[in-house]
């Protein structure tokens, strides 16, 4: 029996990175602002582990980006919300 390949979007876990630096933001001050661990933001950096759809919401408002902005080819629009 053949296997389903996954369908979800690769992750881009290092537009997490940029976003937050080029805010200023620290890990810590970002975690605050979606109320989650700062082990957690660094999992989602390092690609570790992915957002759940609830945390990718919260994450997007605090990093002023559309959801989009961390999935496929950049964006015209650089993402910005």
């Amino acid at each position: 029996m053949p296997r389903i390949a996954n369908k979800r979007p690769k992750f881009f876990s290092e537009r997490v990175y940029e976003r937050r630096v080029l805010l200023g933001f620290t890990m810590r001050h970002l975690s605050k602002k979606i109320n989650k661990s700062p082990s957690a933001v660094y999992k989602w950096e390092s690609g570790a582990t992915r957002p759940t759809a609830p945390s990718l919401a919260k994450l997007s408002k605090a990093l002023h980006v559309k959801p989009d902005y961390f999935f496929g080819p950049p964006l015209e629009n650089g993402g910005i919300a």
